[in-house]
């Protein structure tokens, strides 16, 4: 039997699109669509030429966001704009937004340095700086570089490239959807997809709360809430969850996310000979670090059990129960650490834990995660008797 022509298999595909009902009682806007796309555009092109100026500290953030924006309109309209123009506009989004993610940790790096650090004045003449403000200058001055290769990133030979593939889609974007009113149900198909995998992957970071489950929910928690402003542009009267639960939760997890990353940058530094002064501050440091981790752990399992409720109540999914009386919530000083942080309470000198209290293993990718973070919690335990 030969196979199915594709052109064939893509006209009929559009002929069911543009004939079937739409199941949310309302139609996409095609001007507002238009418009959407238009004003995502603007907002990336603003923020590449505020990266290129270097003056403004929340410029490579804002760009990023703008980007993975534009990425999610161009996910859920896929339908609409010739598929080699959406590849080429997809691709150059995401280099662009990997190429600044190191700008962007380390500015996240310094701003909370800069923020657990007393007020302290001018080290005297020969004295040495504590450790803790070596290793801060260290990262401002990768900063600085950082950002001057962000600079180049967006200069107006490249920037006009990265719109071009842009200016294409948006220009018949309107059009097309007149000319197929069907692609809403397209629309919030993928938009239902992508709710599926954000769900699935709040559970996954619920019940196993590692470095790398955290940040794959929080990658697709971003994803959803990005979709939803897509439709709810195009669509302003559908019948669309608030964005509102989502946001909250990707604040709680970039908390978790950026104090672990800096946690890890500290925490090289543990067991380096240093006078007892600067042990002390960096053991206030990466304390105070992995103590706002846990709160803010805390705070996303609360938002994580709510979200996955209301999100599973049609498919008959359990709720994800309570921490239990031994969690993070309740855990002495000697083993909330390690616990928060992802890690099996595991027995130490110090700390008699129950073998019935400790978890099973995790699976192989968590592991390398989970004995960081014990070690951590190890150091945080002993260094205090060090010196």
């Amino acid at each position: 039997m030969p196979a199915r022509s594709p052109t064939r298999s893509r006209v009929r595909s559009a002929t069911r699109s543009r004939n079937r009902p739409s199941p949310i009682g309302a139609t996409p806007d095609p001007d507002r669509l238009r418009e959407g796309f238009e004003r995502r555009a603007a907002d990336l092109a603003a923020a590449a030429r505020r990266v290129r100026t270097g003056a403004d500290v929340e410029a490579i953030h804002d760009l990023r966001v703008a980007a993975r924006r534009m990425a999610a309109a161009l996910r859920v309209w896929r339908d609409l704009i010739p598929a080699r123009v959406r590849r080429d506009a997809s691709r150059s989004l995401r280099r662009l937004r990997r190429r600044l993610g190191p700008a962007r940790e380390l500015e996240v790096h310094v701003a909370l340095t800069e923020s657990h650090l007393p007020a302290q004045g001018p080290a005297g003449r020969g004295a040495e700086r504590p450790l803790v403000e070596v290793v801060l200058e260290r990262l401002r001055e990768r900063l600085a570089r950082r950002r001057r290769s962000a600079m180049k990133r967006v200069s107006p030979r490249r920037l006009r490239r990265l719109l071009r593939p842009l200016e294409v889609a948006g220009s018949g974007i309107g059009e097309q959807l007149r000319q197929r009113p069907g692609t809403g149900v397209d629309a919030v198909a993928a938009e239902r997809r992508i709710a599926e995998r954000g769900t699935a992957s709040l559970r996954d970071a619920v019940e196993r709360p590692d470095d790398e489950s955290l940040h794959q929910a929080r990658i697709r928690i971003k994803r959803w809430r990005y979709a939803l402003e897509c439709l709810a542009e195009a669509i302003p009267d559908g019948p669309w969850r608030p964005v509102e639960p989502l946001r909250e939760l990707q604040g709680a997890l970039g908390n978790i996310h950026d104090r672990a990353l800096l946690t890890q940058v500290f925490a090289r530094h543990a067991f380096d000979p240093m006078p007892s002064g600067d042990r002390a501050q960096l053991h206030a440091l990466i304390g105070a670090l992995v103590g706002e981790r846990e709160r803010a752990l805390r705070k996303f399992q609360r938002l994580a059990a709510a979200e996955i409720g209301v999100a599973g109540g049609g498919g008959g999914s359990e709720p994800v129960p309570e921490p239990p009386s031994g969690g993070p919530e309740a855990s002495g000083p000697s083993t909330t650490t390690a616990h928060a942080a992802g890690a099996p309470l595991s027995p130490s000198p110090s700390v008699d834990v129950p073998a019935s209290d400790i978890p099973p293993a995790p699976e192989a990718a968590a592991d390398v995660s989970e004995e960081r973070w014990g070690r951590i919690a190890s150091w945080l335990e002993h260094s205090a008797g060090r010196d």
